[in-house]
């Protein structure tokens, strides 16, 4: 009896120790509210609560998960890799023995387009069946995605077993030369577009939608220099010939969970185009989405060859694919899903039934069973190295740098912010009441949501900017300031907050005459802004863009730019742009138009850096 109750003692002695050190707390608090996730995300790589593990006798779960695009083939893949799985009775086949898994061990697929909605709960009961030593996701995990998806994995868990996580990162062609019009603009970047399409890209939010496809027309019918597609050195981490292919693979498919094929979906290429620009902030190619996931999520990759190593090439430089590869080109580009239209799709549709076309992307494709033969043999090596790392202590913990650095926003100062600014808004009389109405419900309905962070402008983000720039903070971290409303804007995507530093607040400093101001709080994003509301998670860079699309970094109107989106901002404050588009100018300095209207608050900021 003392024995067992020893025993017990001492396992919850090492679940307190999980709970308390593999956990983090994710805090927002307004008026004495907070919110607490228990079970964060663990260091890449690092055998989360590996101790503790050892302490219950729980082997560590892996989790593998699909860096990659929709269309890509994972469903082929795993089908493959379930073949294996039952090629033995006893429910332990092959793919256990071929991964070295302990006897009893269990290797387990959830595809995410069949379980739908339930998905989550049942990895987290798959997580917690201590026979299931390795999951397969079956599914997209884009970089927004991360952060939250290991999170969910890490609570199911709750610090009873250690987990690593395994990313899945398609190899590319290697020999495949990237066209100027691949080089895609990061969605941060300080550099304002220049060209119409630039314009498109910074901008496709805010302009008419054209009826028919007319925009599209016009790129095709080479009004636009194609070769001018998204210039810059923004390299995109997947390869044009990568696309073609993954929208080949969504056209091809028949009966799909999601209804995502070419059969059920009218806007497949909308989809595609969306889903690819996912990844367009990531600097770097797809070099730098390596060390972003590196960084961010795990250093246990698995690259897997995918295409034949001349696809590349080929695509590039065949005359015979020239439609195909200017059609991939528009596909690539942000402002194909921003104007998107059926006439968009039913051309490229046309262009992919080309016997060309569908000579071309149906070799393009590595054999799905020399795959899964590569994906086994990497994975095995992944898992004897994870053996190694316990049996030694666990991976080097070693210090990574932030994901991001900002300025966190009192949550009271916003407070005060939502509710003037709603009250503003609503006594605009040249817009609609319904325009008013949907604007006040957004800001409003964004503030009171859990899921968000806390508002902040951002001043480096690992994505886009340097260590060295890093280093220029690293000594004004907990630093003081204050904030100026000057500019708010809204589009479908987003709403966003264009501020500056108050006069002497700390955020600058007066060097010289009146005008001459240094900011000492350096900001490397173009626009020091605060998003106010996003209609989906993952877009708030688009801020970003529609900022610089209006006003410069200093808050004056870009007649030129705003004019080619609808007219010039000249009788600002208030301009409606279109549907559910406007941009209103602030300035606190001034009273407000009604008594009744609360005025805009200074906003008080601190330095911090973000995991």
């Amino acid at each position: 009896g003392d024995v067992c109750e020893e025993m017990q003692r001492c396992m919850a002695r090492a679940r307190e120790r999980c709970l308390t050190r593999g956990c983090e707390s994710l805090v927002s608090s307004h008026k004495g509210r907070e919110r607490q996730d228990e079970c964060a995300t663990s260091i890449p790589g690092v055998l989360a609560g590996s101790e503790e593990s050892a302490a219950l006798g729980l082997a560590p779960l892996h989790v593998v998960m699909f860096v990659t695009m929709v269309g890509w083939g994972k469903n082929a893949l795993c089908e493959s890799l379930q073949h294996l799985s039952a090629a033995a009775e006893g429910g332990r086949g092959g793919l256990e023995q071929q991964l070295g898994l302990p006897e009893g061990a269990r290797a387990c697929v959830l595809e995410g387009d069949a379980l739908g909605g339930h998905f989550w709960n049942e990895v987290g009961r798959q997580a917690r069946c201590e026979q299931v030593h390795l999951l397969i996701l079956n599914r997209n995990f884009p970089p927004n995605s991360w952060e939250p998806s290991c999170r969910k994995i890490m609570q199911a868990v709750a610090g009873q077993r250690a987990v690593r996580f395994v990313a899945l990162v398609p190899a590319g062609c290697h020999d495949a030369p990237t066209p100027a019009s691949h080089c895609v603009p990061t969605p941060e970047s300080p550099h304002a577009p220049t060209t119409e399409l630039h314009l498109v890209a910074a901008n496709g939010a805010l302009r008419e939608k054209p009826a028919n496809g007319i925009l599209m027309q016009q790129l095709y019918g080479g009004e636009v220099d194609r070769g001018e597609v998204a210039g810059g050195d923004w390299q995109h981490p997947f390869e044009l010939v990568e696309l073609a292919v993954c929208m080949q693979g969504v056209l091809e498919r028949r009966g799909h969970a999601s209804k995502l094929d070419g059969h059920q979906c009218t806007e497949a290429s909308k989809v595609v185009s969306s889903f690819f620009n996912y990844y367009s902030g990531i600097r770097g190619g797809r070099c730098g989405l390596m060390e972003h996931i590196r960084r961010h999520l795990t250093t246990s990759i698995l690259n897997l060859d995918w295409l034949e190593a001349s696809s590349g090439h080929e695509l590039a430089a065949s005359p015979d694919l020239a439609s195909l590869r200017q059609q991939v080109q528009l596909l690539s580009h942000p402002a194909y899903a921003l104007n998107f239209t059926r006439a968009d799709e039913e051309r490229l549709r046309e262009c992919y039934s080309s016997e060309a076309a569908r000579n071309f992307l149906c070799s393009a494709r590595v054999d799905v069973d020399l795959m899964a033969a590569s994906f086994v043999s990497q994975l095995r090596l992944a898992l004897d190295q994870g053996k190694t790392e316990e049996r030694g202590g666990g991976a080097s913990n070693k210090a990574r740098g932030p994901s991001y650095v900002g300025l966190s926003i009192n949550e009271d100062d916003m407070a005060l912010l939502v509710q003037s600014l709603s009250q503003r808004l609503a006594r605009q009389s040249t817009l609609s009441s319904s325009l008013r109405a949907l604007a006040a419900q957004r800001i409003t309905s964004y503030f009171q949501s859990s899921p968000r962070r806390g508002y902040h402008v951002t001043l480096w983000h690992c994505s886009r900017d340097t260590a060295e720039q890093l280093e220029m903070l690293q000594a004004l971290k907990g630093t003081s300031c204050k904030l100026l409303p000057r500019f708010f804007a809204m589009d479908q995507c987003v709403a966003a907050l264009l501020v500056s530093f108050a006069p002497d607040s700390g955020g600058e400093e007066r060097v010289g005459g009146e005008e001459a101001k240094i900011p000492c709080i350096p900001c490397f994003n173009s626009h020091k802004h605060v998003t106010m509301w996003i209609a989906k998670p993952g877009m708030a860079y688009l801020s970003n863009h529609l900022l610089a699309s209006l006003v410069t970094p200093q808050g004056k109107e870009h007649e030129d730019a705003c004019t080619r989106a609808q007219g010039a901002l000249a009788s600002m404050p208030h301009q409606l742009l279109q549907d559910d588009k406007l941009a209103v100018m602030l300035d606190a300095r001034e009273a407000p138009d009604a008594e009744e209207c609360l005025p805009l608050p200074t906003l008080r900021a601190r330095l911090e850096f973000h995991d």
